[in-house]
């Protein structure tokens, strides 16, 4: 099965903590000045109050909510995650009416090359299905402009060579890495995706040795409220 990875912020498929944040949690959380990702575990009307306290600091994934809710939320000033089941026209309507347009980050699978570059060339981040890249073609985008998230399909040669040529333009998953590796790669100016395994003290270094805090997006499954707490505090983005 593919792995869809994705950038900013972000990982999609990040399941809620078992101390999972409900709304006045999130609403908190952004009043602190910290930044979440949410999706559809919470309903239209929570979504809409929490990009109205955060603007840029929410990210929304897409997935269960229709073209309506997804348009008030870019116009709102969220970031949003998107792709299919919404068609080529639905997606170039969320990147234009986007407050920004790299606040739009597009799954690629589904979409032919024309379609992800009419995309790119608006200004949104496409994510790419890693599987079916090589090192050669990950570079190609790199060289073009474009931002890719990868993982453990590739060696960490391959990734440091990726990061020396897109820095903030690469977003790592670490998952299945060691923290040397992981610590490599936020000091050569990638953004990660982190978690468990990893243990607080040392999550708290990564987010130390990064040259944007904001680089560095942590899962919250596993760890409880006051780590939370601790990691957003210090400028990382919270996945639930």
């Amino acid at each position: 099965m593919s792995k869809y990875l994705f950038i900013l912020i972000f990982a999609l498929f990040a399941g809620i903590s078992s101390l999972a944040a409900d709304a006045y949690d999130i609403k908190q959380m952004l009043n602190r000045g910290e930044s979440v990702e949410v999706g559809s575990e919470f309903d239209t009307y929570d979504i809409k109050s929490f990009i109205d306290i955060g603007h840029e600091r929410v990210t929304v994934r897409t997935v269960g909510f229709d073209t309506y809710d997804s348009r008030i939320f870019v116009e709102r000033g969220a970031r949003i995650i998107t792709g299919k089941p919404y068609d080529t026209y639905d997606i170039r309507s969320l990147i234009d009416r986007a407050k920004v347009k790299s606040y739009v980050t597009v799954i690629g699978k589904g979409f032919d090359s024309y379609d992800l570059r009419s995309f790119a060339d608006k200004g949104a981040s496409i994510i790419y299905d890693q599987d079916d890249l090589d090192a050669y073609d990950v570079r190609q985008i790199l060289d073009r402009g474009g931002s890719i998230t990868v993982g453990k399909k590739f060696d960490t040669y391959d990734i440091k060579t990726f990061i020396d040529k897109g820095h903030e333009r690469v977003t790592v998953d670490t998952d299945g890495f060691d923290s040397y590796d992981t610590r490599t790669f936020i000091e050569r100016g990638a953004r990660v995706i982190v978690g468990r395994p990893f243990d607080s003290y040392d999550i708290k270094r990564f987010i130390e040795k990064a040259s944007m805090k904001s680089y560095v997006s942590v899962r919250a499954d596993g760890f409880d409220s006051y780590d939370l707490r601790q990691f957003s505090e210090k400028g990382a983005i919270i996945i639930h």
